[in-house]
């Protein structure tokens, strides 16, 4: 997910901790949203290539089961803080610089915040 103000990309690789890929998202995106706190205005967008994270979180769609719930509310707790909070979904064929950060984590590199542009 990518924080646009002062632009950031989160990274999480759920994979080695035996998640899902969707509680992965959710991950990526609260930790974003909790250093936009620190480091971006109170109006943001969110990018991200999760659509079904984005329709759950905008209300789009409805979570079906405890652990979306669950990861949905803390996500909607978060947004809170923000004056706006507003989510675009860009296609992974689409977001290869996060793609390719997120291939990188799974591989073993840490978590990351990284502040854009990171290259």
């Amino acid at each position: 997910f990518k924080c646009i103000a002062k632009e950031a990309i989160c990274v999480f690789s759920g994979s080695s901790r035996g998640m899902t890929s969707n509680k992965a998202e959710f991950i990526a995106l609260l930790e974003g949203l909790r250093a936009a706190k620190d480091h971006c205005t109170r109006d943001i967008l969110v990018r991200g290539d999760s659509e079904l994270v984005i329709d759950l979180v905008t209300g789009r769609k409805t979570p079906r089961n405890a652990h979306l719930i669950d990861l949905t509310e803390d996500v909607l707790d978060e947004m809170k803080y923000f004056t706006s909070c507003r989510f675009q979904h860009v296609p992974r064929a689409e977001n290869q610089d996060a793609d390719d950060l997120a291939t990188k984590a799974q591989q073993g590199l840490e978590d990351k915040i990284i502040p854009y542009p990171y290259w």
